[in-house]
């Protein structure tokens, strides 16, 4: 009869004699004729074998001894991107010390795998027919969409790889539901080594699933199959103490911050006080591909400078395209808002925190992996002695912090990235170049010819905030110095501004024309923080400093005096205002000596009309010396 049908024969009875096949089993454990082929594991796996003492019998498998799966865990991404040729570890069984040399600095910590006993290892034999074959539970059968009878490794292994490539997250997620629900071993999680290891285990088939990650994986080990005991390589001997290498792909999110004061946006701006700024925080959410890689933790916390105030108006979009996600274009995927139970914000004196909640976090998990996700806020910068002037400017910063299905791994996933923004003041001193000038009365208006509008301010003397913006001149500020002619007109963004004089003290010239005031803006460049590899701790944003802010006054620079422990807050401009006129000859200069030789004419006629009409004329010029000097 054809082996063929003696196998279907057998399936048949499979059931009727399931008691009798057992013990069978058992019987021909002792009398095995063929030895077991290493089952195959998938193509992220590596299995490697320590080789135990080889006694007269290590050909035939003792039933009364345990088993013993070893794991080593590594970060194949990060392996690659060190130079580390992967390919060089072979899938032989064997132990390599030299991969464990080479591939400790990749280490994962905090990996945990459930194992299952899901078989026995039977030897079957049928009228000269003899092979191995595994009687799998028959719900595990129909996870991996195979008929409900006993298979062979190579079915088995067939199954799994084509479940796995037609839909490799649902077949990940149900059979880690199943090692789950069906009373798995819980592995300890893999040590600083990447280590963890399971003893005493009874023989058999065993199904090995990656159930927690930490932070950083995003793609587990596919879920494998492995014997205890296993035949080495050359197939010359069995082995009890297995030692399995699979290797984790790694990624993580990214935090990007931005602002803008009139709708481009970057890593820093320049505003003026009263100003309201856009912020962006844009995150690229990571990779999740099965329930281990699942987010349980999403959290970005806001802080910002004294000098800032948060107007409590966020939101999170949802893009598939960074660079509408950083520039605010296109169409948002989705629209989560503060009122809805997707996320909650709470805010401190100068911090808010955003928690994307149980509800937000299933949203995300099922449907928004490798997504740009946007936090976005308005902020004031404030008009009043908090706001910082000068290079320091006023720094916003953006920590996000997120975990896996290991809540114990989130300091590792802390990331951060920061903005800037910057303003100017002036600082004026008014002097009058002749005694008699009174600084108080005089008044200057200032406009910004760069963006067309007249700077409104809140102040006295001599100390001004800017609140906001006027479209005509009437509506500006008049801003005066105090009695010692210091002026101080704080916040000013880096633009061109015209300083005009339009009131001075009496007896003094107003300036003829404007003074027109250039800022040049302190450029910095930021680079935001990112994950670092297997884990290790990240380091904080990078931030250079490129240009000191600069003033131009009427083309010519000048020094900027600090603002506090800030450089190069305030222009620095000294106005002269001199008297209003020169000395005039007087009105009745000119008719004194014309009378004069008058009234010798006079005295010499003895004209008294003349004389008369002399003194009239000098007391009309006496008056009119006393109104112009």
């Amino acid at each position: 009869m054809p082996f063929g049908q003696q196998k279907h024969e057998y399936q048949i009875i499979r059931k009727e004699k399931r008691k009798n096949i057992r013990e069978k089993r058992m019987y021909m454990k002792k009398n095995i004729l063929t030895k077991m082929a290493a089952i195959a594991v998938s193509g992220a796996m590596a299995i490697m074998t320590t080789i135990p003492v080889i006694a007269a019998n290590d050909d035939i498998i003792d039933t009364a001894r345990a088993a013993s799966l070893t794991i080593y865990k590594y970060d194949l991404t990060a392996a690659q991107q060190g130079g580390v040729d992967i390919g060089r570890f072979s899938a032989d069984g064997e132990a390599d010390s030299a991969a464990q040399s080479i591939l400790s600095e990749y280490a994962l910590q905090g990996v945990g795998f459930t194992i299952l006993n899901v078989a026995e290892i039977s030897t079957v034999s049928e009228s000269g027919g003899v092979q191995i074959l595994y009687d799998l539970p028959d719900n595990l059968d129909q996870v991996l969409s195979m008929t409900t009878e006993a298979h062979t490794s190579d079915e088995i292994n067939s199954a799994l790889a084509s479940a796995l490539s037609t839909d490799n997250t649902t077949v990940k997620n149900a059979l880690e539901e199943y090692v789950v629900s069906n009373g798995g071993t819980v592995m300890s999680e893999t040590d600083e080594n990447g280590m963890t290891k399971a003893s005493g285990l009874t023989q058999g088939l065993y199904l090995i699933v990656e159930t927690v990650v930490p932070d950083q994986v995003y793609y587990t080990t596919d879920p494998f199959f492995v014997s205890l005991p296993m035949t080495d390589a050359t197939g010359d001997y069995w082995v009890y103490d297995v030692y399995a290498y699979p290797k984790n792909q790694t990624n993580s999110p990214t935090i990007n911050k931005l602002v803008s004061e009139n709708g481009s946006f970057g890593d820093t701006a320049t505003a003026s006080e009263g100003d309201v700024l856009d912020y962006r925080i844009v995150s690229q959410l990571p990779t999740i591909t099965s329930r281990a890689t699942w987010l349980s933790k999403y959290t970005i916390e806001d802080t910002v400078s004294s000098g800032l105030a948060f107007n409590k108006d966020v939101e999170i979009l949802f893009y598939s395209s960074e660079a509408d996600a950083k520039n605010g274009t296109g169409t948002p995927v989705d629209v989560w808002s503060e009122e809805g139970t997707y996320f909650t914000v709470s805010y401190g004196t100068s911090d808010m925190t955003i928690d994307i909640t149980e509800s937000g976090l299933n949203e995300i998990n099922n449907g928004y992996s490798d997504a740009y996700l946007v936090v976005a806020y308005s902020a004031t910068l404030r008009s009043d002695a908090d706001t910082m002037l000068g290079d320091s400017g006023n720094q916003n910063s953006a920590d996000l912090t997120y975990s896996r299905s290991n809540v114990s791994y989130t300091n590792s996933g802390t990331i951060e990235d920061v903005t800037n923004v910057y303003t100017y003041g002036l600082n004026l001193t008014k002097s009058f170049s002749a005694d008699g000038g009174d600084a108080t009365e005089v008044q200057f208006v200032l406009k910004n010819t760069s963006d067309d509008y007249w700077v409104t301010a809140a102040g006295s003397e001599g100390v001004y905030y800017v609140t906001g913006q006027a479209t005509s001149e009437s509506d500006a500020t008049r801003l005066s110095p105090d009695t010692n002619g210091s002026l101080i007109v704080n916040g000013l963004e880096a633009d061109t501004y015209e300083l005009t004089e339009i009131q001075t003290s009496d007896g003094f010239a107003l300036l003829k024309e404007p003074v027109t005031i250039t800022f040049t803006q302190t450029v910095d460049s930021y680079i935001p923080s990112v994950a670092s590899a297997s884990g290790n701790s990240n380091e904080a944003a990078t931030v250079s400093h490129v240009s000191d802010a600069s003033v131009t006054v009427d083309s010519q620079e000048v020094t900027m005096s600090s603002d506090s422990s800030s450089a190069n807050g305030r222009a620095d401009i000294n106005v002269v205002n001199n008297p209003s006129s020169f000395t005039l000859p007087q009105t009745g200069g000119l008719g004194t000596i014309l009378f004069t030789l008058a009234g010798a004419v006079a005295v010499i006629l003895g004209g008294a009309v003349i004389f008369k009409s002399r003194k009239k004329h000098n007391l009309k010029g006496a008056q009119s010396y006393e109104k112009n000097v």
